[in-house]
């Protein structure tokens, strides 16, 4: 799969390897390696609050959360297909939404 190419030059692989020497590089990172010892962060993909958790193994998880929650300036990468529901639990009994 290619890489997420961003503005600064910084690539991001599916799995979390990063390429480059810039501030988004170093942020992402410590960001993945906290990911990788249990830490769990938001992907950004389904509707809030039930988004699903960051997989930086899941190809559509790791765009969602480069483009909508890091805002990534995104100059070229893989060609993703999300899937065509977003993740969303059933509601609490007692609870209108």
């Amino acid at each position: 799969m290619e890489p997420w190419i961003l503005i600064d030059g910084t690539e991001v692989r599916q799995g979390g390897v990063i390429s480059g020497e810039s501030f988004s590089a170093g942020w992402l990172r410590a960001m993945f390696s906290a990911i990788r010892g249990g830490a769990q962060y938001s992907s950004g993909f389904g509707p809030s609050p039930h988004d699903a958790p960051l997989d930086l193994n899941v190809d559509y998880l790791l765009d969602a959360y480069l483009r909508r929650v890091f805002k990534a300036d995104v100059v070229s990468g893989p060609l993703i297909v999300y899937p065509t529901s977003e993740p969303r639990e059933p509601p609490v009994d007692g609870n209108l939404y």
